[in-house]
């Protein structure tokens, strides 16, 4: 998810695939961690798909 290649993909495909994304995402940070570095990076690319389309963002994450 951190990778330039799935972010290119998730740009190219953004009607499928960036909800799909953002869904798993917010679910996933809600759960804790063992981990730090785990719970730090999926913070790290929340806030770069949050950045990538902000109303989407913020639509999406009401939603759900």
């Amino acid at each position: 998810l951190n990778s330039d290649n799935i972010q290119k993909f998730v740009k190219t495909n953004h009607a499928k695939a960036y909800p799909i994304l953002v869904k798993g995402l917010v679910h996933s940070s809600q759960q804790s961690h063992w981990n730090q570095t785990v719970t730090t990076i999926t913070y790290q690319v929340i806030r770069t798909y949050m950045e990538m389309n902000r109303d989407s963002f913020e639509k999406l994450t009401v939603q759900a």
